[in-house]
């Protein structure tokens, strides 16, 4: 999953919220949906239903990740801090 959310998060860009199962391209997959819809690989029959789609598309996060800070890399790829490490 955080390939997909770090490609997403490369093709469209956005904000990129902060969850407790790490970080979340919010902006990204908003502008996914609303790309498709524009190619018409998502259409929508009920008016009411697309804009209440896009209305929670479009909520801010509760906590945003800082632009420079975005980092999709799951904890058990990084490596472990020397804070752990006793002397």
């Amino acid at each position: 999953m955080w390939k997909l959310n770090q490609a997403l998060h490369e093709q469209y860009g956005g904000v990129v919220g902060l969850t407790s199962f790490g970080p979340d391209p919010q902006g990204a997959r908003a502008a996914l949906f609303a790309d498709y819809e524009q190619q018409g690989l998502l259409i929508f029959y009920d008016e009411t239903l697309r804009e209440q789609f896009f209305a929670m598309l479009a909520e801010k996060p509760r906590r945003a990740v800082k632009p420079g800070e975005v980092d999709f890399t799951p904890y058990w790829k990084k490596p472990i801090p020397s804070s752990y490490f006793s002397e």
